[in-house]
């Protein structure tokens, strides 16, 4: 009996050993609550909350995801701007925040993520010019902002800003200023070009 008591003494032991250690390792990993939803800033790497009848405004919290590196929230209906935080997420490669109703103007802070593939901005209610700062951001393909009040009138950057490009879908906003950037496929940018060459 003696060594029964010790043995189940010791399996008791070793059991309350491992559950301290993952209770530690618990409380020293911290997470934000984002769109009702827990996500662990030490391992979050995605955010995707498309079609998901999302409403209110992008949380700032989101700032603290550093390892993000995809950020999907189209076809909701989020609104306000978009938040300064988000140029802290230099590991982002693709964000959509398509289909929405933010606005306000692009926030420079974006021209901080170098890695940046694909920004997708269209169909919102963003007014004002494009900031230079996407000019610095020399991995993009794909930059979208049709269907807003986006203008580059007062831009004096908007060539480099383009020459950046592979694939935009600004909705004919530089028609003439950047016959380069805008979309080939369409019949008015061939006439669009055309002129500008003549």
């Amino acid at each position: 009996e003696m060594s029964q008591t010790l043995l189940m003494l010791y399996s008791f032991s070793i059991c309350w050993l491992f559950l301290s250690i993952y209770f530690i390792e618990l409380a020293d990993s911290e997470s934000v609550f984002i769109f009702n939803a827990s996500y662990n800033i030490d391992t979050t790497t995605s955010l995707s909350h498309a079609n998901d009848r999302q409403t209110g405004t992008i949380p700032t919290q989101i700032g603290k995801l550093t390892l993000l590196t995809r950020l999907d929230l189209l076809s909701n209906q989020l609104s306000g701007t978009i938040p300064s935080q988000m140029g802290i997420l230099t590991r982002l490669t693709h964000i959509y925040l398509n289909d929405n109703l933010l606005n306000g103007t692009i926030p420079r802070q974006i021209g901080k993520l170098s890695l940046l593939k694909n920004l997708g901005l269209s169909e919102n209610r963003f007014e004002g010019d494009i900031p230079s700062e996407i000019a610095q951001l020399g991995q993009l393909e794909e930059f979208s902002v049709k269907y807003s009040n986006i203008t580059l009138a007062n831009n004096k950057y908007s060539l480099s800003i383009c020459s950046l490009l592979t694939n935009c879908s600004l909705s004919g906003i530089l028609s003439s200023q950047c016959p380069k950037c805008y979309n080939p496929t369409s019949s008015s940018s061939s006439s669009t070009q055309s002129q500008t060459q003549s």
